[in-house]
């Protein structure tokens, strides 16, 4: 059996303050005051085995009452449930709030609606304010048809405490990280596949020109085909297609398009530590051990988390934070001799710890020592004069031993610091309130995330490397080396002009090719057809005419269908390429948000691994998968589609 905060046998017996400590009596509370209620009174030792073999005997009783159609046994069963956990002062039983969830839907499915809600009201006692337990009840109401606002209602609660909890974990970090980088790939390479669409002629045109003359003319063109396509053909290198397509492309984009280009490049250079940053921050999150440590920060009495935080402590008996944390958890669960020792333990390896002094000035208050509370409490004002906490209890200490003078000026002193808070405290007591309780003290935020990071990597599962210290991975190298083609090609234009499309028939042309002239953008035929006005050859001319009616057809369909399923691309192939990209990259994260299977082939192409498993938690019952990060991704994708669609009055060049 597991026999938590057992009190040591070095226990001091004097309250007296002896060699600057101060230490508990034999009893914190005396047998014969009975100062405090039962509810309230201290306790000692959690065998947490034998709560879980109680607990475990109760529910299958249930179950065996259930399965026998005994529906008042059943309910008799699960209410001595809830009297046993508040006897032992456990508030919150995660199992079996989810069991109890999972139960409801099954009761749903087969259309017992009453026993569903039954259900669903025992999964919120047990365990309040869950996402998936709103969810069941939107799908009972709109089911049974007791209510389709209601429906809504109770789908907008889970989607607003999946938003909460998605905040306090910090889980949005990993999947911020992981949806961003996918969207800057996906991004990247439907922009490559863009300016591949739009340049193809003219690299192929130029490849077949720098070709020796002497050479037949169906090799040339081969030959430009093999440059365009290389990487397709080739399974080395595949997954930097898109970077490959930039590079040989970018001598022929305009200024805006090799803008969005060079931001997309290097973009795609910081995917790799924004990956290791995600990768770091699910760890983080995600594993057991982290997450117990995390949780115990709010110091919320979990039988569950005392266990965890046992085992925390007994890996790391060096680290003063894991200490303070379990005595946080002790103390809320009024094991107030094992807070005291975890307390006391934390200061013998942290003198320092104010935030301790404090707790265990709470703990005297609690069992009604004053004089030892307040002095707890000047040791924390000793380490920081400036601590709300120790002056708002030493007011409340002195208050109950009657010093109302010193009370007052102690007051005054925590209002100064934060008069906000005082104000706060005090308005939440009812008149009938005789007796406030005192403030608990807490570590900084950074030193919890210290000890959890710490701990996670040698107590717990998922304990792997979380990241290594390279600062430039493959994809920054690529990334680097694109650019430096990129720009060495326009280097290279200075001296050798690339080839251009014409803008009515589409058909790739040098200088060579027309003989010069001022106009650049049409090719010799469509120049005298449509600029100078000389007439052409009665059969060039009809098959010119043809030739620019087919493009401007292929054109539109192409442009139309990209228009409504890519949004963005109108702005990239209007000239304003930097507003494009950014929608389209909206638009892909939205989508990465509603349905993250979709970036399956966004790691076959980009070669890269996106952990897609990291994008989403998994939720119990699994079945309802609904999430705060879906119901953004919809309104991110919905935006970015809406503004794609808004028409700019400038035209494209292409």
């Amino acid at each position: 059996m597991a026999l938590l905060g057992v009190v040591g046998p070095s226990l001091a017996r004097s309250s007296s303050v002896d060699d600057d400590v101060i230490r508990l009596r034999p009893s914190i509370i005396p047998e014969s005051t009975g100062s405090l209620p039962t509810v309230g009174a201290p306790r000692h030792g959690f065998d947490y085995a034998a709560f879980g073999s109680r607990l475990e005997s109760l529910w299958f009783q249930r179950k065996l009452a259930l399965n026998g159609g005994r529906t008042t046994d059943a309910r008799q069963q699960i209410e001595e449930i809830f009297r046993f956990c508040e006897e032992e002062g456990v508030g919150r039983l995660e199992l079996f709030g989810s069991a109890l969830t999972a139960e409801a839907l099954r009761a749903i499915d087969d259309g017992r609606f009453d026993n569903a809600a039954e259900a669903l009201d025992y999964a919120e006692r047990f365990n309040p304010g869950q996402p998936p337990t709103e969810l069941a009840r939107a799908k009972l109401q709109w089911e049974s048809g007791r209510g389709r606002l209601a429906a809504v209602a109770h789908a907008a609660k889970a989607l607003r405490l999946s938003a909460k909890r998605a905040v306090g974990d910090l889980s949005f970090i990993p999947i911020t990280a992981f949806v961003a980088v996918g969207a800057v790939l996906a991004s990247l390479m439907l922009f490559a596949m863009l300016a591949v669409l739009r340049h193809h002629r003219c690299v192929r045109h130029d490849v077949a020109e720098r070709l020796p003359d002497s050479l037949p003319e169906g090799l040339g063109l081969a030959a430009g085909w093999v440059v365009v396509l290389l990487p397709l053909v080739t399974w080395i290198g595949a997954g930097w297609t898109a970077l490959y397509w930039i590079a040989v492309t970018f001598r022929y984009m305009g200024r805006a398009e090799r803008t969005a280009a060079t931001v997309l490049v290097i973009a795609v250079g910081l995917t790799g530590p924004a990956q290791r940053i995600g990768t770091a921050a699910y760890g983080i999150t995600a594993d057991p051990a982290a997450r117990a440590t995390l949780a115990a920060s709010d110091g919320e009495y979990s039988p569950e988390r005392i266990v965890r935080l046992q085992q925390l402590v007994e890996a790391h008996p060096e680290d003063p934070t894991f200490h303070f944390l379990l005595a946080r958890l002790l103390d809320d669960g009024r094991y107030y001799e094992e807070a005291y020792t975890e307390y006391r333990k934390a200061l013998e390896l942290d003198p320092t710890l104010h935030a301790a002094h404090v707790n265990i000035g709470n703990i005297f208050f609690r069992t009604r020592q004053f004089g030892e509370a307040t002095a707890s409490y000047r040791r924390a004002l000793e380490l920081d004069p400036e601590s709300f906490e120790a002056f708002f209890d030493t007011h409340l200490a002195q208050s109950e031993a009657l010093r109302f003078d010193e009370s007052l000026k102690s007051l005054e002193r925590a209002r100064s610091i934060d008069p906000e808070r005082v104000s706060r405290i005090l308005a939440g007591t009812s008149p009938r309130d005789t007796r406030l309780e005192p403030v608990e003290s807490s570590l900084r935020t950074i030193s919890i995330w210290g000890a959890a990071t710490y701990g996670r990597q040698t107590v717990g599962v998922g304990s792997q490397s979380i990241g290594s210290g390279k600062t430039l991975d493959a994809r920054g190298i690529m990334a680097i080396l694109t650019l430096v083609a990129g720009f060495g090609s326009l280097i290279w234009s200075r001296r050798d002009p690339p080839a251009r499309a014409c803008l009515r028939c589409g058909h790739a042309f040098c200088e060579r090719c027309r003989g010069g002239g001022e106009v650049r953008d049409y090719c010799s035929q469509c120049l005298h057809l449509f600029v100078i006005g000389e007439g052409l050859a009665v059969r060039a001319k009809a098959r010119k005419l043809y030739q620019v009616e087919k493009h401007e057809r292929l054109t539109r369909q192409v442009r139309n269908l990209l228009y409504v399923f890519l949004p963005g691309t109108r702005q990239i192939l209007t000239g304003r390429s930097l507003r494009g990209v950014a929608l389209l990259g909206l638009w892909l994260a939205g989508l990465l948000l509603v349905a993250p299977e979709l970036a399956v082939p966004i790691e076959t192409w980009s070669g890269a691994p996106l952990h897609l498993d990291l994008l989403r938690g998994g939720a119990v019952p699994a079945r309802l998968a609904l999430s705060a990060s879906a119901a953004v991704g919809i309104a991110i994708a919905s935006s970015a589609w809406i503004m794609s669609q808004l028409r700019t009055p400038r035209h494209s060049r292409v």
